[in-house]
C-alpha cells in the first residue's frame, strides 16, 4: 500500500522466448482484498502472454505459476502459502510435471494426453500422490486458461495406512486408559503431551506449538492459536490463519501438564512453550513415535501414531457427547470427515441390529422352543 488507496502490485512470468519477466502496476483499489484481484488480473495477463506463445513451452509456465505462488505475501508480509505447502508445489512441478508435460505446449496438454499422464503417476506412486499432483497441474492449467483438466477424474483411493486390522484407533476407554497407565509408569516424560492428544484431538503440530500463555485452566479450556509447518510456527490453525480451536483442558491433563513445567530447565522457561525441548526449542513430530509403539506392542494394542490418538479423541467425543460435539473440539468442518476420522465400528453396528431387532418374534419364537433360523422362512 503506497497510501491514499493506491497499491503497487507485482507479478512474474516469462516473455515469448521463455526468460523470466516480472511486470509492476500501480492500481486504486478500497482495500487490500481489491489490490489482490488487480494482482492476480495482471498475473492473468503475463499467463495470457504465455499461453499465446507458440515457441514457449508448459514447463516456463509452470514454473512460473510455482514462483508466483510461494512468493505470494500476505499484507502484513508474511507468505501465503505454509512451508509444506509451498515445499509440496515446488515438488509436484519439478519432479511430476516438467519432466513429462514440461516440453509440450499448452494447447496440446489435452484431456487424454492428461489422463495417460496421471496412469503413468498412478503406476510408480500411490493415488493419493498422483491425485495431489493432478490438482496441482488441474490449477496451472486453470489460471493459464486451460479446461483440460476440469473433467480428468481423481484415481480411487485407497488409504491403506487405515484398515480393519490396523485401524490407527485405539478402540474405546479400556484401552485408552491401559495406554495412558503404561506411558505415566513407563514414559513419565511423555504422560502429558500423551494424555492432552487423546483428551483434545489436537493436531501433534499444533500440540507442538501450544504456549504456555494457550493454557486457561479457569475457563477449562486451551486455546490454540498457531501450529508448526516444517521448521517454522505460523499463526491459525489448519483450516486458516486466523483459525483458533478450543479444547477441553481436563483436570488430570492440567495436573500432568504442570508437573512437566516443573521439571523444565531455565531454557525451557524462558521459551514459553508447553513442551519444549531440552535446549528450549520445538520439538519434533516424531517425538512420540517410539514411546507409542512400546507401549501398544508392550499392551498387545492396535499401532497408534500421534494422529491416531486424534483419531481417537474424535471416537469417544461421538461416542459419548455426539457428532456435534465432536466435530467441534476436532475443529471438523462436515460430518463426512468427522466420520473418516471417527468411523462407525463394527461393535456399534452388532448392538444397533440387537438394540432394534433382537427382541423382534424374540418371545413368540421362545415360548414354542424354535430357533431364529428354523422360525424364518426359507
Amino acid at each position: 500500500m503506497l497510501g491514499e488507496g493506491i497499491y503497487l502490485v507485482r507479478a512474474r512470468g516469462y516473455d515469448e522466448a521463455g526468460k523470466r519477466i516480472e511486470r509492476e502496476r500501480r492500481v486504486q483499489a478500497t482495500s487490500v482484498k481489491e489490490a489482490q484481484d488487480r494482482q492476480r488480473d495482471l498475473e492473468r495477463e503475463l499467463t495470457a502472454g504465455v499461453s499465446a506463445s507458440a515457441s514457449l513451452l508448459f514447463g516456463a509456465a509452470a514454473e512460473a505459476w510455482v514462483a508466483a505462488k510461494t512468493s505470494a505475501k500476505r499484507a502484513n508480509g508474511d507468505p501465503r502459502l505454509a512451508p509444506t505447502t509451498a515445499g509440496r508445489y515446488r515438488q509436484v512441478v519439478r519432479d511430476l510435471i516438467v519432466p513429462t508435460l514440461g516440453g509440450m505446449r499448452l494447447e496440446t496438454i489435452t484431456k487424454p494426453v492428461i489422463e495417460r499422464w496421471r496412469d503413468a503417476l498412478g503406476s510408480s506412486f500411490k493415488a493419493s500422490t498422483t491425485n495431489g499432483a493432478l490438482r496441482v497441474l488441474r490449477t496451472i492449467l486453470r489460471d493459464s486458461g486451460s479446461t483440460a483438466a476440469d473433467t480428468v477424474k481423481p484415481l480411487l483411493e485407497d488409504d491403506t495406512r487405515i484398515t480393519d486390522d490396523a485401524p490407527n484407533l485405539l478402540d474405546g476407554e479400556e484401552q485408552i486408559a491401559a495406554l495412558l497407565s503404561w506411558v505415566r509408569r513407563h514414559e513419565p516424560e511423555h504422560f502429558a503431551l500423551v494424555g492432552l492428544l487423546v483428551t483434545t484431538g489436537l493436531r501433534i503440530s499444533t500440540a507442538l506449538a501450544l504456549t504456555r500463555a494457550d493454557f486457561e485452566p479457569e475457563k477449562g479450556v486451551i486455546v490454540a492459536r498457531r501450529r508448526r509447518s516444517g521448521k517454522e510456527v505460523i499463526e491459525g490453525v489448519k483450516r486458516s490463519r486466523t483459525a483458533r480451536d478450543v479444547v477441553p483442558l481436563v483436570p488430570w491433563v492440567w495436573d500432568a501438564v504442570r508437573a512437566r513445567w516443573a521439571g523444565h530447565n531455565e531454557r525451557q522457561r524462558l521459551s514459553g512453550l508447553a513442551f519444549a525441548g531440552k535446549e528450549g526449542g520445538h520439538m519434533a513430530r516424531s517425538h512420540l513415535d517410539k514411546p507409542l509403539k512400546a507401549a501398544t506392542a508392550a499392551l498387545g494394542l492396535p499401532k497408534v501414531t500421534p494422529h491416531g490418538l486424534r483419531r481417537t479423541s474424535a471416537l469417544l467425543y461421538r461416542l459419548r457427547s455426539g457428532q456435534a460435539m465432536s466435530k467441534a473440539i476436532s475443529g471438523h468442518l462436515t460430518d463426512a470427515m468427522n466420520a473418516h476420522y471417527a468411523p462407525v465400528r463394527t461393535a456399534e453396528r452388532a448392538a444397533a441390529g440387537r438394540a432394534v431387532f433382537g427382541g423382534l418374534l424374540g418371545e413368540e419364537l421362545g415360548e414354542k422352543g424354535v430357533g431364529v433360523s428354523e422360525g424364518l422362512p426359507n
